[in-house]
């Protein structure tokens, strides 16, 4: 009883959401479905070398899943975890049917640890409080699986934290560190680890994995496959977004340098103070402008990323502008989606954008 106690009074890296520390473990979700790395889409080096280990039993005690934002690494973690924590695993992988397999789909297995960032990093209590939970090693399972998401996000003092226990790893505890840029991490943390990179997936493969976990024709896909770079992620979010909200202010933009209005310019209302949102507001202009070029240059719509309501906008700009100056507006806008990340005033930042591609809007018509 002392030892259950000593991790939930840590309580840095929850052991599952359902889990109550007092009363153990509840019933499982019948519903849920344990992650396994035989339906990871994609990544097959990875898979197979990691379903090897667990064959083996030469389980690493650390692991970097490095890539993109969006391109799989949570959900790969996740199936390795399940995998080491499966009672019966099968060929590597999780079986998907033991209590040990029902407890981690349901969120409540008490051998599963995930540390985020708390604010703007992973902090040196979390990891002095994680090393409280790790120092007895699992509970019910063979092993004790920790997972580190976006793991370049330590501050040095956590990650010289981390790095006394990956030098002395407790038995049975396999961390699976994640990161987007792994060069951010101490060198010294990086040797520790075996590393996977992942990298987007392939535009065939991106398209049968979306058509198999959606149920749409490829037809309807393809242009998504393309706005998302190889990353599932990203194109599952981009799905569900549709047509989000920063599309129409993105269009209204679009209309108001193509009718060359700057008192439309000047008179836009306050801008919302959400940086995130104006990244997304310059990633929509960017690919009008994209389109608007290849359109433009090949005559074909069919590679376009656009949604073909938006064409009969585009074709005003096909006509009008030249080659050289749909780049010159393409890098432009580039740079104002890098002028707001940076911190920029925002309304400033669109009043200078407006201003400058309208001055193009007036070379195109002398």
């Amino acid at each position: 009883m002392a030892r259950k106690n000593k991790r939930a009074q840590a309580g840095a890296a929850v052991p599952g959401e359902n889990y109550d520390s007092g009363a153990g473990l509840k019933a499982p979700d019948a519903g849920a479905k344990t992650p396994q790395l035989a339906a990871v889409y994609g990544h097959r080096a990875a898979v197979r070398a990691l379903r090897g280990a667990l064959q083996q039993e030469r389980v690493a005690h650390a692991y970097l899943l490095a890539g993109p934002a969006g391109v799989g690494k949570k959900t790969l973690a996740r199936a390795l975890a399940a995998a080491l924590l499966c009672r019966h695993p099968q060929q590597g992988d999780a079986c998907g049917r033991c209590d040990f397999c029902r407890y981690t789909a349901a969120g409540q297995h008490p051998d599963w640890l995930t540390v985020r960032p708390q604010g703007a990093s992973i902090k040196i209590e979390q990891l002095r409080q994680l090393q409280h939970q790790v120092q007895d090693g699992p509970r019910l399972s063979r092993h004790l699986a920790v997972v580190l998401e976006q793991a370049e996000k330590m501050t040095r003092e956590a990650a010289n934290s981390l790095l006394k226990i990956l030098e002395d790893p407790p038995p049975g505890v396999v961390f699976i560190l994640l990161s987007e840029n792994p060069r951010l991490l101490l060198p010294t943390v990086l040797s520790r680890c075996q590393l996977f990179q992942l990298v987007p997936l392939p535009p065939e493969e991106l398209q049968v994995a979306l058509a198999e976990l959606t149920g749409r024709s490829g037809a309807e896909l393809s242009a998504l496959v393309l706005r998302s770079g190889g990353s599932l992620g990203r194109a599952l979010e981009l799905l569900e977004q549709g047509e989000a909200e920063y599309w129409p202010v993105a269009v209204n933009l679009w209309q108001i340098v193509q009718d060359g209005d700057m008192a439309a310019a000047l008179a836009l209302p306050p801008p919302r103070e959400d940086r995130a949102f104006w990244g997304e507001v310059a990633g929509a202009l960017l690919l009008l402008w994209r389109d608007a070029l290849v359109w433009q240059q090949t005559g074909r719509t069919d590679m376009l990323l656009t949604a073909s309501g938006l064409h009969p906008r585009l074709e005003q700009a096909v006509r009008r502008w030249p080659p050289v100056l749909l780049w010159r507006a393409m890098q432009r806008t580039r740079s104002l989606g890098a002028v707001l990340a940076g911190g920029a005033n925002i309304r400033l930042a669109l009043e200078a954008y407006l201003g400058e591609l309208i001055e193009l809007v007036i070379l195109c018509r002398e």
